[in-house]
Parts: C-alpha cells; structure tokens; sequence
C-alpha cells in the first residue's frame, strides 16, 4: 500500500502484502462484509492507518499500490487495473468496479482517495518527459498497465487458459490458474482475484514458503549445499520432530497471529 498526499508525495513506508498487523481489522471488515477478508488485503491496512495513525490517514489523498506508483512515476497518471485492484478488498466482482459502500466502510473519504480503474487492454499513459529523460527513453511512448504480481506471472508463463495451474514458491507460497468465471469462497482461502487478461485468477497463498528454511540456514551459519545435504540424509517423518513454521503468522490457515513452533523434540535431538 502506497499512499500519497495532495502534492504526491509518499506519506509513508509502503506496507506489504504480508503485513498481519492488521489482523484486528480484517476480522471486522469480514463482519462486515459477510465475507471472510484476511490482513492481507489492503482495506484492513487503510482501517488499520485511520485508527493506529490518524494524522498520516488525514493526509491521504491517494492510495495507490506499488506497481501503480511506478506507473504513477512514468506516467504522472494514478490509474489502477482490475488484478491488482482486486487484492484492495474494494472491488465489484460484476461489473469490476469499485464498491463504494465498501469502502465506505472504512471511510468515506477514501471514495475521492481511489484512482480510476483501467481494463486489461488500456495503457496506464504515456511516458512524461522527466523519466523519459532519465531512463533515456522517448518521451509519449506507451506504458502498458502492468499487473499484480500472480497476476503477470501466469501471463508470463502462459497460463491464460482453464486447467492451467501455477505453483510458484517464493517467500511465500502460491496456487493458482485462470478462471472465465468468478470463484467465490466465503472462507476466504480461494481469494477471489483478476487476471491480467480480463478473466478470473482464483488463487491459495501461504506466507512462509521458501522464507522458512532461509531463515533455518541463516540461523544456523549454513550454506545452500550444506542445508540441502543434512536435509538429503533426513529420513522422511524426522524421527516425529514436527517444525511447524508459521514465522510470521499466516494466512491459509488465516491465524495472523501464530509463530512458529518445534514440536516432538526429545533428548539428545539437536
């Protein structure tokens, strides 16, 4: 989450996806809602903002997502697309539009703070002179409107038909394939996004991932080849030691607040 004040200037550090610290929140808005909406999705981060630092949330004029604030930056356009404005936990599954009660929800004011929602065939803008001369390009050629992360992958790798699926491990973890049409799940497990091509992208994702075992081999001076080679000569069922490791909460299951947890340890195991 990227937010801006009224002469465009960035109030503050972005908060990332993962940030749970808006747990409180997301179990309100889900209320609320009637649907199941984990910390994840940066409504809870705006209700989080009000009520946490009210003097920064005073100053917002515009609530952008990183991707859009580089497009922001080549552009001078705040424009967002449907796949990444479908992880804000604003958006109209039909028509893809915002739902302004929604988001007035959090707070009305938020209504004039959204940008205008481009489909997944219109350009973001055009390239302003400013960057055009910093990064030695043309100034006017067009910029294209990118995309969320998930969202650019399954279009990188071709994903763009039913019955493809994604599994990409990463600091998180993620399982998803495209969808002609909307996949909705009141437990909040499936999330309900866009793709980058004007379909749907139903999609399961984990915080701790690839993270958990870089964390293990940091923690214990190891190198990539040693930490693979212990785990080789690891039988499977470690003996009954269980490393359940949720390092920084989670979010399938959604427990937010967990932390992770060495089970089944005995004497002499180290």
């Amino acid at each position: 989450m990227v937010v801006l004040d009224k002469d465009n200037m960035v109030l503050q550090p972005a908060k990332l996806w993962c940030d749970v610290t808006s747990a409180e929140e997301a179990e309100e808005l889900s209320r609320v809602y009637g649907t199941t909406l984990v910390p994840s999705f940066t409504a809870t981060k705006l209700l989080w903002l009000k009520r946490h630092e009210p003097d920064v949330f005073a100053q917002v004029a515009t609530v952008l997502l990183p991707h859009n604030y580089i497009n922001f930056w080549l552009t001078g356009e705040a424009v967002m697309e449907a796949s990444d404005a479908s992880g804000m936990g604003f958006l109209s599954e039909n028509p893809r539009l915002w739902d302004w009660e929604r988001v007035k929800a959090v707070d009305p004011r938020l209504c004039d703070c959204l940008p205008p929602l481009r489909s997944a065939n219109e350009p973001a803008g055009r390239l302003q002179p400013d960057a055009a001369e910093r990064l030695g390009l043309p100034a006017g050629i067009v910029v294209g409107p990118g995309g969320g992360d998930n969202a650019m992958a399954a279009l990188g790798v071709g994903a763009v038909e039913e019955g493809t699926l994604v599994l990409s491990l990463g600091t998180s973890g993620t399982l998803f394939g495209p969808s002609m049409g909307l996949i909705e799940d009141p437990t909040g497990i499936i999330c309900p996004f866009a793709d980058a091509t004007g379909a749907w992208l139903p999609l399961l994702c984990i915080i701790n991932c690839a993270g958990v075992p870089e964390e293990v081999r940091q923690a214990h001076g190891l190198s990539h080849e040693e930490i693979t080679e212990l785990a080789s000569r690891e039988q499977p069922g470690c003996d009954g030691v269980t490393f359940l490791p949720f390092l920084g909460g989670e979010r399938t299951p959604n427990w937010p607040h967990a932390s992770g947890a060495l089970l089944g340890v005995g004497p002499g195991d180290h």
